[in-house]
């Protein structure tokens, strides 16, 4: 589950998980980068995996704090992104 946050208003944000098999620093590893933007109605998130590592799942659960009521948008290259639920 990834909780995303997003301000008040409009904006963007850029962030990136690495995943790899914790075996050692040169192995293979793959990036998740995520592109954030939002706006009074609408919060989007895309996300691209690159890199040579098999990822260890291919779906991703994203959630919006529960008192944010924008739409949400998702989009994935690489990995599926669903809607989840923001558990505290």
């Amino acid at each position: 589950m990834v909780r995303v946050f997003p301000g008040p208003g409009e904006g963007a944000s850029v962030f990136t998980l690495v995943e790899n098999v914790s075996v050692s620093e040169d192995g293979p590893t793959a990036r998740l980068r995520f592109n954030l933007s939002w706006s009074m109605e609408m919060v989007t998130l895309d996300c691209t995996v690159e890199g040579e590592y098999r990822l260890p799942f291919d779906r991703v659960a994203m959630a919006l704090p529960r008192a944010d009521c924008r739409g949400l948008a998702l989009a994935g290259r690489g990995v599926t992104l669903a809607r989840g639920s923001f558990q505290p």
